[in-house]
């Protein structure tokens, strides 16, 4: 590495905080349809455009004190969140892979990751764009993935087979939870990104997604039922809590 790491992390922590504001307009306009680029940021309240300096991450929010500038209406506190986690996980990837060939690739993955969390969480759907290109991109980069495996082919098959093993599985859990509970038990967004993070894990650590993402989620429902916001038989997005293991299972495993 030519340049000192904390220069690089830097960089990235920076460039995190510039794709967390970018994930922000995703995670409002895509559910609704709406372009990402036409009208630029506005107040959802008031519909004032945002100049420049009122649109830096997080700085901007802590400045305004969580408010528009022009109708005073709240900001909502998600802004600065988003902008700061990704801007705390490209940062990691950075740490991790900077060297490595596929480390454009993980970012790529990682902003997917943070958008899918969020807009499955407030919308319960998974855009089928960023799970196709998922599978795509997987497959292309695959040959960078020293993860796969050791050969061109040895890493090609295996993101192959993470992508059919992760959707296939979650597909027969689909099926049998419908089977079982008499209605749908798990969306065929679920199953589509899963896919796509198989073709970047491939087939042993999208299991691993899967184990995790269940017990995350399995934790996490029992808690709510616990506290009563939601029943036995309520859905809850799967979503995020696939985004959080496939997280874990790229940073924190070999």
């Amino acid at each position: 590495m030519t340049q000192p790491l904390w220069a690089v992390l830097t960089v990235f922590f920076i460039f995190g905080l510039v794709i967390g504001s970018f994930i922000n307009v995703c995670i409002y306009r895509i559910p609704k349809e709406e372009s990402l680029f036409r009208p630029g940021s506005h107040c959802t309240t008031c519909g004032r455009l945002i100049s420049w300096h009122d649109n830096i991450p997080v700085l901007s929010f802590i400045f305004l004190k969580g408010r528009c500038r022009y109708c005073k209406s709240k900001i909502s506190y998600q802004y600065p969140l988003v902008e700061l986690l990704t801007a705390v996980c490209f940062t990691l990837i950075a740490a991790k892979f900077y060297e490595s060939g596929i480390f454009l690739f993980y970012l790529y993955l990682t902003f997917v990751l943070v958008a899918v969390f969020f807009i499955d969480l407030y919308n319960q759907i998974i855009p089928d764009f960023f799970s196709f290109s998922l599978i795509l991109i997987g497959l292309a980069a695959s040959f960078l993935n020293g993860q796969l495996g050791t050969t061109f082919f040895s890493k090609l098959i295996n993101s192959l087979g993470g992508v059919a093993a992760g959707g296939g599985i979650l597909l027969l859990a689909g099926y049998a939870g419908k089977i079982l509970f008499k209605k749908d038990a798990m969306g065929f967004g679920d199953v589509k990104f899963l896919a796509g993070i198989g073709a970047f894990t491939g087939v042993s650590k999208v299991i691993l997604v899967l184990i995790i993402a269940s017990v995350l989620g399995s934790i996490w429902g029992i808690f709510l039922i616990l506290l009563k916001k939601i029943k036995k038989r309520d859905y809850i997005p799967f979503g995020p809590f696939i985004s959080i293991a496939a997280f874990i299972c790229l940073f924190f495993t070999k």
